[in-house]
């Protein structure tokens, strides 16, 4: 299991956490950046574009060859998540506790996710 712990407040910063643990090199292209990722933890793409207008787009097309965790810290800032699942599945959290349910977006479900003040949120990857 692979966990990574994000503290970026910024789409961009989130991407760069990620490529510190699961490797892999950022290009950009007219202002949309891509993480692509072919090595023994992933392979695939993650490309992000963030808008002067405070809004961000991270789209993952990634295969993860273990299970991985993305921990995200939103105590200081609420982000709020449009999250649609175009293939396979995955999972969210609200907090460590594991006595929380853990949600599963199904293939073609579509959600979206904010937490309150102070509430850790937990993605979830299967590995493939």
């Amino acid at each position: 299991m692979i966990t990574i712990e994000i503290t970026a407040e910024s789409t961009e910063g989130t991407v760069r956490q990620i490529q510190e643990v699961i490797g892999g090199q950022i290009s950009e292209r007219w202002g949309e950046y891509t993480l692509t990722v072919n090595n023994a933890k992933a392979t695939g793409n993650i490309r992000f574009i963030t808008f002067d207008w405070g809004v961000g787009l991270l789209e993952y097309d990634i295969t993860f060859h273990d299970e991985v965790i993305l921990i995200m810290d939103a105590s200081e800032f609420n982000p709020i998540h449009f999250t649609y699942c175009l293939e396979g599945f995955c999972k969210h959290r609200f907090g460590y506790q594991p006595e929380k349910e853990i949600k599963v977006l199904e293939q073609f479900q579509s959600v979206i996710i904010s937490s309150r003040e102070g509430v850790i949120i937990m993605a979830i990857f299967q590995k493939k």
